[in-house]
């Protein structure tokens, strides 16, 4: 059984074998009686004047269709997100490390998904099939479903281009589907994990490693390596307490310090992972 990442797989190769976006959606137009009457809608890349997806109209009424050329435009970038959305989510939920850059992965919300499944609704109902295998002559995309005249896209620039415009209606109705799925199931593992599992010692963070401090305390923190530092003061070399300017620890015979210099020193012995750490670090 083909499991949701695979999909995502294949709707991301799908996307990046398609022209180079950002996409956007374009009219033409006339003036006809005092007012401008589009006449066209086309999807293009911006500054590009070779349409990328022409005469896109509605098949029940066979008139120019602003939706379903906002769809295409948008799917360039939804279908590649919420492919990275599906990606990710499913490794963490195996707790393995992401196979995506966090810079491809930094902007996926659950709004994302939202927008693109609002922007399916208003389309045409699929599904969408390529039609005409030609490669010397540009494909159709069209709708199986009885209209007349059947196709929503009249002209693609490429073959690739056909096959995304497509599937990307599934795509990303199958695919913001499971991000919802993914998601609610990390939400319910990090309560999980946050109402079992030891906070860091110094912070409110889940802990991921133990260690023994110099005093002899087991202790237990989490990746911040701050968090198992402590400043130490350059002139007496005792812990410098606080955010004080001065060192106020004192020196033999009683002597205050006023040392005002420190450093930071890590005070771990035997830093290790804690069971589950890579669930923990899976989950951020």
């Amino acid at each position: 059984m083909t499991t949701p990442r695979e999909l995502a797989l294949e709707a991301l190769a799908r996307a990046t074998a398609a022209t180079k976006g950002p996409w956007e959606d374009a009219q033409g137009s006339v003036w006809e009686n005092g007012a401008r009457k589009v006449t066209e809608e086309f999807v293009r890349c911006p500054g590009d004047n070779v349409a990328l997806a022409a005469d896109i109209i509605d098949p029940r009424t066979s008139l120019p269709s602003p939706a379903n050329s906002k769809f295409i435009a948008h799917a360039r970038e939804d279908v590649p997100a919420l492919a990275l959305a599906v990606i990710a989510l499913s490794d963490k939920l195996e707790a393995r490390e992401p196979r995506t850059t966090a810079e491809t992965t930094a902007d996926l919300t659950h709004d994302t998904a939202l927008d693109a499944l609002a922007r399916v609704i208003e389309t045409t109902r699929g599904p969408w099939r390529v039609k005409g295998n030609d490669v010397l002559a540009p494909d159709d995309v069209d709708c199986p479903r009885g209209y007349n005249p059947e196709n929503i896209v009249a002209e693609c620039r490429t073959p690739e281009d056909a096959e995304f415009f497509a599937h990307a209606k599934d795509d990303i109705l199958g695919m913001s589907k499971t991000v919802a799925a993914l998601s609610k199931r990390v939400r319910e593992l990090e309560r999980t994990l946050k109402g079992t599992l030891a906070n860091c010692d110094r912070c409110d963070a889940l802990a991921t490693r133990s260690y023994h401090h110099v005093s002899g305390h087991h202790m237990v923190v989490c990746d911040n390596d701050r968090c198992h530092e402590e400043n130490f003061c350059d002139e007496c070399g005792q812990v410098w307490y606080g955010d004080n300017p001065k060192c106020e620890a004192f020196k033999d015979g009683g002597v205050p310090c006023t040392g005002t210099s420190k450093h930071a020193k890590s005070t771990a012995y035997h830093l290790r992972d804690l069971p589950y750490a890579a669930v923990i670090r899976s989950l951020r």
